[in-house]
C-alpha cells in the first residue's frame, strides 16, 4: 500500500456480507467529517459513536468509533465547564 493513502479507507465490496450498518457510517466518513459531526452534534455523536464501540466488527471503524465517543464526551466536558462558569459570574 502506497503512504499517500494509508488514511483512505478501501472499499468494502469484498466483506459486505461481514459488516453492519455501524461499521459502513465509521468507515465511509472521513475523518473530518466524523470530527464536524462530533463538534456540531455531541450528544447525538456520543450515543452513535457508543453503538459503533460495540456493534462494529471492522477495526478500523470501530477505532472510529471510539474516536467519536471520546470527541463527544471532550466537547460535552468542555461545554459544561464554560457554562458552569459563565453561572458562577
Amino acid at each position: 500500500m502506497n503512504d499517500q493513502y494509508a488514511f483512505m479507507p478501501m472499499p468494502l465490496d469484498d466483506v459486505s456480507d461481514k459488516i453492519n450498518e455501524l461499521d459502513g457510517l465509521f468507515w465511509n466518513t472521513s475523518i473530518v467529517l466524523l470530527v464536524l459531526a462530533t463538534i456540531c452534534f455531541s450528544p447525538v455523536a456520543f450515543f452513535v459513536g457508543l453503538a459503533g464501540c460495540f456493534r462494529c466488527q471492522d477495526p478500523i471503524a470501530r477505532r472510529r468509533a471510539v474516536f467519536v465517543t471520546m470527541g463527544s464526551l471532550a466537547v460535552n466536558a468542555i461545554y459544561t465547564i464554560i457554562v458552569e462558569f459563565n453561572k458562577l459570574n
